[in-house]
């Protein structure tokens, strides 16, 4: 059986469109199931800062995002012993003493990331909804020159 020069275009065009569809979807897959399996491991979630995502703000909730390098992000260590988690809770136990709402901090520090990412990582999860920004940067981020 011969296909005429129309159905022909139509059958390569549809075989491409299909075949990239299931190779994008097989991709995404992977991609989701090893960001999954992880997280915890690669220090990244599916929205590239480390640790759960973040939930909505919820009322009277103030929301502080960390910056920095290797030593803001907790390099070495899994997420839960990261310093932006045990400040978390030690001002959120204050807070409650208090009486005060309770604060979220976020993660978005990442290994050599310097002082030149900040703006750019500010403006990139301003989604987030933060009330304040937390940049810590240690002397070994500077550069090379300093050793």
């Amino acid at each position: 059986m011969k296909m005429n020069g129309r159905k022909r275009v139509a059958f390569v065009l549809m075989a491409v469109g299909l075949s990239l569809t299931a190779a994008l979807g097989a991709v995404l897959a992977i991609d989701l199931y090893l960001h999954h399996r992880y997280d915890k491991i690669a220090c990244l979630n599916i929205h590239g800062y480390w640790g759960p995502l973040a939930k909505p703000k919820r009322p009277g909730e103030q929301r502080v995002v960390v910056l920095g390098g290797s030593a803001a992000l907790g390099y070495g260590v899994l997420w839960e012993q990261s310093f932006p988690v045990l400040l978390e809770q030690r001002v959120n136990q204050a807070r409650r003493r208090q009486g005060a709402g309770a604060v979220s901090l976020v993660n978005l520090a990442a290994n050599r990331e310097g002082a030149h990412a900040f703006k750019y990582n500010l403006r990139a999860y301003g989604g987030l909804g933060y009330d304040l920004a937390l940049f810590y940067e240690g002397y070994n981020d500077l550069g090379a020159d300093l050793n």
